[in-house]
């Protein structure tokens, strides 16, 4: 019985922490995979999509991509 309290005790505690974990950072490459990754995320994940406004982004360059942000270690 204590074990049973000991592993329900560990697993609150890892819950509580993972709750106050930052959200994950989705970047998407077209417009239709950020719109599902926010309907299937919610809150819990920041969906990007670094288009610039106005441009299509199938001819864009994406050489320009905030390269420092998307390959940040997890």
């Amino acid at each position: 019985m204590k074990s049973l309290a000991t592993y329900l005790g560990l697993l609150l505690a890892w819950l509580s922490v993972a709750a106050v974990a930052e959200p994950l950072s989705v970047y998407t490459v077209n417009y239709p995979l950020a719109y599902f990754a926010e309907r299937i995320a919610g809150e819990q994940a920041e969906v990007v999509f670094p288009a610039p406004a106005g441009r299509d982004p199938a001819f864009g360059n994406q050489q320009s991509l905030p390269l420092a942000s998307i390959s940040r270690p997890i």
